[in-house]
Formats: structure tokens, sequence, C-alpha cells
């Protein structure tokens, strides 16, 4: 059975919708079959990371309205990589019905997937309150700096404590230039005011927006901090760093 896992950040500007593409593509390669569905509505932008913008007929919006049947809107990445895309609308705000829909849609996939991971619109508790309850796992990302770190707080003391226990974090943009010169918060610092469980680390230089980011070749240190947190998410025990998102072996 597959497991379902949301992609939220606090406010905009985390790298929320590049860590989940890095993410897919690397529990694709691990074997999975995985589904990246995109309910940000009019800031829709999975299609262009994983350079599928020109393969895009049809969106979430089609499926669920009844237009047109999930086969016909399904892309998938290649024939080598088990990774598929449903296309958020890019053209309006993602209503209440998608959102239903969308829960309801995730649990009938779970036999055909190993991970369907799900990216929401920045700061929107609401949303996710409907879809945390058929939600295995909920990755909450923050940057370290003030605002990301408050918004990120405010979002998840808005919900139930029961629905927080699900939660794990992704801390972005780490300044290890800064850390080590003993500006701004820890990771660890980090980790104990808001109360999660640590998923991994993203160093800000390595995070970048470029279109077609998995087709660029090469392994960059974030595709390699994701790699990581893909093989956390399947189980297995790898040890964090801000370097790569793994610890140096002792």
């Amino acid at each position: 059975m597959g497991k379902t896992v949301l992609f939220i950040s606090g406010k905009g500007g985390t790298g929320c919708t590049t860590a989940l593409a890095f993410t897919a593509a690397a529990l694709a390669a691990r074997g999975n079959r995985v589904l990246c569905l995109d309910l940000t509505g009019g800031a829709s932008s999975l299609d262009i990371l994983l350079g599928l913008e020109n393969r895009v007929v049809y969106t979430i919006a089609d499926v669920f309205s009844g237009t047109v049947p999930p086969s016909r809107a399904l892309i998938r990445f290649s024939d080598e990589l088990p990774l598929y895309l449903l296309p958020g609308s890019g053209i309006r705000e993602t209503d209440e019905e998608i959102v239903e829909k969308t829960g309801k849609y995730a649990e009938r996939l779970r036999e055909r997937f190993d991970y369907i991971l799900i990216d929401l619109p920045s700061g929107d508790r609401k949303t996710a309150r409907k879809l945390l309850p058929s939600a295995d796992r909920a990755v909450l990302l923050t940057a370290p700096d003030t605002v990301s770190l408050r918004t990120a707080a405010r979002f998840l003391s808005g919900l139930d404590s029961d629905r927080v226990s699900c939660f794990c974090l992704l801390i972005t943009k780490v300044r290890t230039d800064l850390l080590k010169k003993g500006v701004g918060k820890t990771p660890e610092e980090i980790q104990e005011m808001l109360g999660i469980p640590l998923l991994g680390l993203i160093a800000e230089e390595s995070l970048g927006t470029q279109d077609g980011l998995l087709l660029s070749g090469g392994e960059s240190r974030a595709e390699t901090a994701c790699a990581n947190i893909a093989a956390r998410l399947d189980g297995e025990e790898v040890p964090i760093s801000l370097k790569t998102g793994r610890h140096p072996r002792k």
C-alpha cells in the first residue's frame, strides 16, 4: 500500500516545490512508483521544474471536473524513471472541491503508486487540515530566517495536536558560512523550537529554481540531500549534516 506525503511551507520562497521535485525523482530512482500532485493553483510550477511543461495538455482541474479521465492527464517523466505528474491548473486558485477530490483520489491510487507527493499552497492551513487525515506524512519546510520560522510555528499552532504528530521538518536555505560564525539559529535550535522531527537540511546555495532541474545531469548538493531524504522516507537510517544532508561517518 502506497504512502501519501504532503509538502507544506508556512510562506512562499522556502523552495518547497523544488525540494518535492528532487525528492520525488530520488524516490523513483530507488525503484518506487511516484505520483506528484500539484495543488498550488495559480502558482503551479512542478511541470516546469520537472521539464514537462511542453507536455501538459490537461490539469488536475480537468480531471476533477470530469472533463477527462486521470489516465489522460498523467504525464510520465521518462521510460526509465517511474515518476508521474498530475499538473496544477496554473490559472486559478485551488478550490475546495478539488481539495476534497484530491484526498479521495490519493486514497484510490495507493494500490498503484508507492508514494503520492502532494504540493500544497504556501501557508494554506485550511487545505492542509482537509488532507492531513488521509496523509501518512507531512513535510513542513522552513528557511532559518525569523519570518519563515515564525510562519512555520504559527502554521503548526493552528493544527490539532494529533495532526501535528505526522509532521517532520525540512530546513532549506541553510547558510553554512553564517553558522560557522555563530550567526542565526542552528538546525537543533530550530527543531526544538518547532517540536517536530528533523527530516533533512538543504544548503541555500544548492537549492536553485532553474527550469527542468532534473534534466541537467550530474549531481548537485540539493540532489544529494534529497536522495538522503528519500532514503529516510523509505525507512533507512541516514544521519544528517549541513553539507549534503548526511552526517560524516565517524
